[in-house]
């Protein structure tokens, strides 16, 4: 029953998250907050959805390393440095997950930064 309800935790929390988040900054409140913190790109449309995406992505990446945190240690033996390197391997993956998303959002933000940009010099 506990795996079944992390599965739906690790499913849905990230795209909940990012939903709320996206919704916050299409609002009057949200959007003065993204002007305040330097970001005005992310309170467009475009921007808001890009930080959902972002949001998903990046949720889903730290549930996996969270869930491979949680993995009980290996016993020692023979076969324990294997389970330990299939446990850091997973670690690593989620790591790099994460980074991942966090490269392609700044990428897309600068982009959206450029496009934006171009129409407010016409």
């Amino acid at each position: 029953m506990a795996g079944h309800l992390r599965t739906v935790f690790l499913l849905v929390l990230p795209f909940l998250l990012g939903k709320v988040l996206e919704f916050a900054l299409r609002s009057r409140p949200g959007q003065r907050a993204a002007t305040a913190l330097g970001a005005p790109e992310l309170a467009t449309e475009e921007g808001a959805h890009l930080l959902h995406h972002l949001t998903r992505e990046g949720a889903g990446a730290a549930g996996l390393a969270l869930a491979t945190l949680a993995q009980p240690p290996s016993p020692p033996g023979p076969a324990g440095w294997v389970r330990q390197a299939a446990w850091l391997g997973s670690l690593l993956l989620a790591l790099g997950g994460l980074l991942r998303a966090l490269a392609a959002f700044e990428e897309e933000r600068a982009r959206l930064r450029a496009r934006l940009a171009a129409l407010a010099g016409r």
